[in-house]
């Protein structure tokens, strides 16, 4: 898949320009006339490379770059500025500012394909770091961390779309015998074939989660009450008898909570499945608890005059 390249200059020329040098690169070129164009446009491409003029009106670059420092969404996205031939100061000011490199006015055609090679290959190698930072290394599912990161664009998704949206937590149920009695290897093995249970019986939009120890989570986009519903086959799927230790069967069952919310969400919803999956637990294990999460209606109280 081509990478994708922000070039935000006010000239047309270099525009055309720059499309010319970079026609034979694998790459996507979008371009933007102005710093607050090139703002809206990263905002929505996220790019993996951005090329910066230095000297544009109304918003010069360096106050661009370091708008888009300011995003933690961009942050990451390295940033070539465009500067003119001997303007060593402004060099030095835009790799303050964040850039990573910048190319000469006028633009050389070798130059410019090296630097921006350079630039993608650090893009490529940061998405790689930060993607197996948020995998989970035993499970191979995504860990915590990228759940809750997850979490927080699906509950924005959400409000905008007035859609529903549902968490499970999912518990697997007397754990520390499993372990006890088959030893940690034993235990390992349980935890990646659940994994591999659950890819394997949920939408491609869903996102499932190792979300510590023996429990899992899943953010299922769009899914109101058939989250219930997907909870119980998830449940009856992992009790049915396909774990082994060696030769004998291992026998597993999960309690899984679910939190329901029909039109908006906020950060209540896993905390609501935690309750779930706790009284799933009290209730004898191998169970299904939900509960829908009404919205949080804030109301102001107006004082009596004084």
């Amino acid at each position: 898949m081509p990478q994708t390249i922000l070039i935000i200059d006010d000239s047309p020329a270099v525009h055309a320009l720059i499309a010319a040098r970079l026609k034979e690169e694998p790459v996507t070129l979008h371009f933007a006339s102005s710093g607050r164009e090139g703002l809206e446009l990263a905002a929505r491409l996220s790019p993996d490379l951005i090329l910066l003029d230095m000297e544009m009106p109304h918003q010069d670059g360096l106050d661009v770059c370091r708008q888009l420092k300011s995003d933690e969404l961009l942050i990451n996205t390295p940033v070539i500025f465009l500067v003119g031939a001997g303007s060593g100061s402004e060099r030095l000011r835009g790799l303050d500012a964040g850039a990573v490199d910048y190319v000469s006015k006028p633009i050389e055609a070798a130059e410019l394909r090296a630097r921006v090679r350079a630039g993608l290959r650090m893009k490529f190698m940061t998405d790689l770091l930060t993607t197996k930072a948020q995998i989970d290394a035993l499970t191979g599912l995504w860990n915590r961390r990228y759940f809750e990161q997850r979490l927080d664009a699906e509950i924005s998704l959400t409000n905008r779309a007035s859609r529903p949206l549902s968490v499970l937590i999912l518990d697997l149920d007397e754990f520390r015998l499993i372990n006890d009695r088959g030893g940690l290897p034993t235990g390992d093995e349980v935890l990646r074939r659940t994994a591999h249970l659950l890819i394997e019986s949920v939408r491609n939009e869903d996102v499932v989660c190792r979300f510590g120890g023996d429990e899992f989570a899943i953010i299922a986009p769009n899914v109101g009450a058939g989250a219930e519903v997907l909870a119980e086959r998830l449940r009856n799927t992992i009790a049915s008898p396909q774990f082994f230790s060696g030769a004998r069967p291992v026998k597993l069952t999960t309690s899984i909570g679910v939190s329901i919310t029909s039109n908006h969400a906020d950060a209540r919803i896993v905390n609501t499945a935690l309750d779930a999956v706790r009284r799933a637990k009290e209730s004898g294990r191998n169970r299904v608890e939900a509960t829908t999460v009404a919205p949080s209606i804030n109301i102001a109280v107006q004082k009596p005059a004084a």
